[in-house]
This record gives C-alpha cells, structure tokens and sequence, in this order.
C-alpha cells in the first residue's frame, strides 16, 4: 500500500482593506518549521504560522524575516503584505519590532500607501 499526501493550497487575493485590522499586531497561536519542501521551488527552512488576530480568528500564514530558531508561541508578530503579480498580494507575517526602516522583505505594511 502507497501512502500519498496531497497538499493543496488555496490562494487569495487580499489587499489591506479586506484584512481585518490591517495594522494587526499578533500572537504566535502555533508554528512548524518545514524542513522537507513540497516542491523544489520551495526555499527550505521556512515557517507556517497560525496567527490569533484580534477579531478572534485564527490565520495560517508564513513568517518571514525571522530565524527558525527564535520563533515561539506567544511571540509577537505583524502582518505585511507581498506583491506576487498585478493582481495578488498575499498577507504574510514578521516579527513585531519598534523601527523607523521597513525591512527588504516588505511591499507596504498594513494600512500604508500603496
């Protein structure tokens, strides 16, 4: 007997208006680092985060500019966004930090100007 995982993933244009709290600061509810990538266009490690926003719901996202070993429940994180093409823009999360700079990763964050 074969086992066969499928994974399928569901992508969503979302843009800053349709994500509630835009300027969402939240908790780390849950994370996994993914060591083995799903294709070979995945970069390995990287981190899948549930993220408990303030509205009460839980978000599955991931979590960039953050070193596998510092990520932990409870931690602090942020919401930014990320242009795939002209017409997606998928939320991502990073770690919460007071800075002035937006770090190379980001496109804009929530609630600023596009």
């Amino acid at each position: 007997m074969k086992l066969i995982t499928v994974t399928i993933a569901l992508v969503v244009a979302m843009t800053s208006e349709r994500l509630p709290s835009a300027q969402a600061r939240t908790p780390v509810y849950s994370y996994t680092v993914v060591h083995r990538p799903q294709q070979p266009a995945f970069t390995v490690p990287y981190i899948v985060v549930i993220a408990l926003l303030e509205e009460g719901w839980h978000m599955l996202s991931n979590l960039i500019d953050c070193d596998p070993a510092d990520v932990a429940i409870g931690m602090p994180i942020e919401v930014v966004f990320r242009e795939m093409s002209d017409a997606i823009t998928l939320p991502y999360f990073r770690p919460q930090a007071s800075r002035s700079e937006p770090q190379a990763s980001e496109v804009h964050e929530a609630g600023g100007e596009r």
